[in-house]
């Protein structure tokens, strides 16, 4: 599936309206450099007291891929872009890097933020929705 979701929702303390730009720059970047025809796929989890969001062009060849150097600042690309998700997972106390699951060689674009404090202890009860 190119969207994998876990069956609780994943709920962060945040500024939904921030969030929403975030997950559109990086939207807009991968469609601006993937191939036509590329799938993006797009997983959501959580490890430990975050919630984690990969982003992995799932026809990559090489070991980093154009959607993998949106926070490359010699790409231009995407680099004002890159900068403002970086400011805004900054203001909700998490980061977006470039990184590799343990399951994958090749490099995803990853957010981290921290799970609602008051659900941080409580993630399998959560319900479907709300990332």
């Amino acid at each position: 599936d190119d969207i994998q979701l876990p069956s609780q929702t994943l709920t962060v303390l945040a500024i939904g309206e921030e969030l929403r730009e975030l997950v559109c720059r990086v939207g807009e970047h991968a469609a601006r450099v993937m191939p036509d025809g590329a799938r993006l796929q797009i997983t959501a989890s959580v490890e430990g007291p975050e919630v984690v969001v990969y982003w992995r062009d799932m026809g990559a060849v090489d070991a980093r891929p154009p959607l993998a150097r949106f926070l490359d600042s010699e790409e231009h690309v995407g680099y004002p872009s890159a900068r403002v998700c970086e400011q805004i997972a900054s203001r909700h106390g998490g980061r977006i890097y470039v990184g590799a699951p343990s399951d994958k060689a090749n490099l995803d674009l990853m957010l981290r933020l921290p799970l609602h404090p008051e659900l941080s202890t409580l993630a399998p009860r959560i319900r479907p929705g709300e990332f």
